[in-house]
């Protein structure tokens, strides 16, 4: 599994019933595998919603950093996720966090032709 626990594989596929479960039985919502990635990392990539929800239902940081600098946001900017920046962002103490490359969720956003994710980052 790549270092990842199960609450980390429920977020990154979805499965919400799982991740609650492991959520209520004391799982981590912010461990970090060996690549720094928390389950809201994942979920962020794989644009899983409800399991983002959840997961700040039950604390998660938005903040945290994987090994590549790279946080839920960027993840989210890098894939044009629009629609899911908003229940992050206002989370978000600093949304323009630089990557290992120094780059900020808005040039990755900016890079990948995403401009209704620049313009969510930008207002």
């Amino acid at each position: 599994f790549g270092g990842r626990l199960p609450c980390a594989l429920s977020a990154s596929c979805g499965s919400v019933e799982c991740l609650v479960l492991l959520l209520k039985k004391g799982a981590n919502p912010n461990y970090q595998d060996i690549s720094g990635c928390t389950p809201l990392h994942l979920a962020a990539r794989n644009g899983q919603k409800k399991c983002m929800s959840k997961l700040l239902e039950y604390n998660a940081d938005v903040n945290i950093c994987n090994n590549e600098g790279l946080t839920a946001i960027h993840w989210l900017a890098v894939n044009g996720r629009t629609e899911l920046l908003h229940d992050l962002v206002q989370h978000v103490s600093n949304v323009d966090v630089e990557d290992a490359m120094g780059q900020t969720a808005l040039h990755v956003a900016c890079q990948n032709g995403h401009k209704t994710v620049r313009d969510r980052l930008v207002s």
